[in-house]
């Protein structure tokens, strides 16, 4: 017999995003087959830029304060986070690299690959009529996305994080 996951936690959930639920994109959308997807993309350089900032990849030197903010921000999460998991977190990480892109180091050729593929598939898998592809990085934002949604577009601007590689430390 095959496993299948329990995605019975997300009955109740209006939206999911990033890692690890968009891995099971074919599994979500499968268990919940009026769901619709909205897959961001963006430039593939600017992702990996943006991918070994996340992984914490060396970079050229960061703005002053950078390291001091980080520390506390490391600081604040321990204090909010059980001990154990603390613990595991670290664990959790890179085996979810190692999982979805085949190392638990930032390995640019292995991870643009993955990154590539990841979005074919998306793209081959879900019906145009269920799937939004958007740029936020582009200015792509509530004009796109409210009436895919089907929602009223909201009095507040868009929140771009990262739009740029300028925006590295910001």
């Amino acid at each position: 017999s095959t496993v299948r996951p329990d995605f019975r936690r997300y009955d109740d959930v209006d939206a999911v995003l990033d890692l690890p639920t968009s891995y099971f994109y074919d599994e979500l959308t499968s268990a919940y087959p009026d769901c619709k997807c909205v897959l961001t993309v963006r430039n593939i350089e600017d992702w990996w830029r943006s991918i070994r900032r996340h992984f914490n990849v060396r970079l050229p030197a960061p703005p002053a304060g950078y390291y001091g903010l980080r520390a506390r921000a490391r600081r604040y999460l321990g204090r909010c986070l059980r001990p154990d998991v603390r613990r595991d977190f670290i664990p959790f990480r890179m085996h979810l690299r190692n999982y979805v892109y085949g190392s638990s180091t930032a390995h640019e050729y292995l991870y643009k690959k993955k990154f590539q593929e990841h979005n074919e598939r998306v793209l081959a898998k879900i019906p145009p009529s269920r799937l939004l592809v958007m740029d936020i990085t582009a200015g792509e934002g509530w004009a796109k996305l409210c009436p895919f949604l089907d929602v009223t577009i909201p009095a507040v601007p868009f929140p771009h994080e990262d739009r740029t590689p300028s925006s590295a430390f910001n």
